[in-house]
């Protein structure tokens, strides 16, 4: 069990995949978010938000940041939920 991510991740990464769906589907167009998730999901290789491995997180991580950076305006703040997981994988990696 220690393998994997925290209860409290699994709802970060829950929360982050939701927002960027939404976001998605207002670019992409209704029915899109699937794709985009299962492509996440594909990439990094987890079927279920409590099976990501611990020392895939900081990848996640980056690359939800990533995407949320290339689906909104330059400028546009991160929302709460993806700043909190950004500082916690800069900080684990300080140790």
């Amino acid at each position: 069990a220690g393998d994997y991510i925290t209860a409290d991740q699994q709802e970060q990464l829950r929360a982050m995949m939701d927002i960027l769906g939404n976001r998605y589907e207002i670019k992409h167009g209704k029915g899109t978010r699937g794709k985009l998730i299962e492509d996440i999901k594909e990439q990094h290789d987890f079927r279920f938000y409590n099976s990501v491995m611990k020392k895939t997180w900081p990848g996640v991580v980056r690359d939800l940041v990533f995407r949320f950076r290339q689906l909104n305006p330059k400028g546009t703040p991160l929302p709460p939920v993806f700043r909190i997981a950004q500082e916690s994988v800069e900080q684990a990696s300080l140790f």
